[in-house]
């Protein structure tokens, strides 16, 4: 569905690749790196509380996903709700994302 809307579709994750350890002289080399991989996408789509927060951070628009945890339906609710590039979608409804494509 996404590469109907958009030329590329590319998939990453939150995590450090190829890191053994995570400490003070690579912490935000790895952050800028991450957040360099999200401020390039058009949108990001995500079901996981740290990928809806990148794309906050570096300003993209971002469709996430409820998932079994409800973290992100509770962090939207007390924290995001007048954060407009988030919007909440049920995996269950092609019809909602590709309304959310759309707009």
């Amino acid at each position: 569905m996404l590469g109907r809307h958009f030329k590329t579709v590319s998939t990453t994750d939150t995590m450090a690749q190829g890191v053994d350890t995570i400490d003070d002289t690579n912490r935000m080399s790895l952050l800028n790196e991450k957040w360099a991989t999200f401020s390039k996408a058009d949108l990001v789509v995500t079901d996981r509380l740290h990928g809806m927060l990148f794309s906050i951070l570096t300003g993209r628009p971002c469709l996430v996903f409820a998932n079994n945890n409800h973290k992100i339906e509770s962090t939207i609710s007390t924290w995001l709700q007048d954060v407009h590039s988030v919007k909440l979608v049920t995996p269950d409804s092609v019809t909602s994302v590709e309304n959310q494509l759309k707009r």
